[in-house]
């Protein structure tokens, strides 16, 4: 795709498993008009101290049979370090999914 060519890219669920996080999310920036909005709803890495640890520690076990699922990625951080913007952004553990911590909102490229 072309530079600042599209309006809006959405991710649901993906960024966990993407192996190279930080080119595909240059990627989005890249295609991303100045404006245009980055929606997501993703899982990763939870602020709590003993979660994010228990996360760590399991994630090299399960992305074997998760299909690469990486339970202790910090989305955050790898969408700030794409040069996007958050307009906003929730964080809150997954109900009823021990060790499963989800992020959701818009980033803006400026």
């Amino acid at each position: 795709m072309k530079d600042s060519s599209v309006d809006t890219v959405v991710s649901t669920w993906t960024l966990c498993s993407i192996p190279d996080l930080s080119k595909a999310l240059q990627e989005v920036a890249r295609v991303l008009r100045p404006g245009g909005k980055f929606l997501f709803v993703e899982h990763g890495r939870s602020p709590k101290p003993f979660t994010s640890i228990l996360q760590k520690i399991i994630t090299p076990i399960s992305k074997n049979f998760t299909r690469n699922c990486l339970l202790d990625r910090q989305i955050d951080d790898f969408i700030t370090e794409s040069g996007l913007v958050f307009e906003k952004i929730k964080m809150f553990p997954e109900e009823g999914r021990l060790l499963m911590f989800s992020y959701k909102g818009i980033a803006v490229k400026k």
